[in-house]
């Protein structure tokens, strides 16, 4: 799942990925990934995320 998140930020968002944090919680797990956009506007990025994925 991780490896999965971090290729789609490289791969469609061309974002620069320079930390992962994970989490658990009442038996759940929660991973953030930490990235920035260098040749996209967040409007930009925005809208890849909801082509590709269905949700912003």
């Amino acid at each position: 799942m991780i490896y999965a998140l971090t290729y789609q930020v490289f791969r469609h968002l061309e974002g620069n990925i320079f930390g992962l944090s994970a989490h658990t919680a009442r038996g759940k797990t929660y991973v953030s990934v930490y990235h920035t956009l260098p040749r996209l506007s967040l409007p930009e990025a925005q809208a890849i995320v909801a082509s590709r994925f269905g949700q912003t």
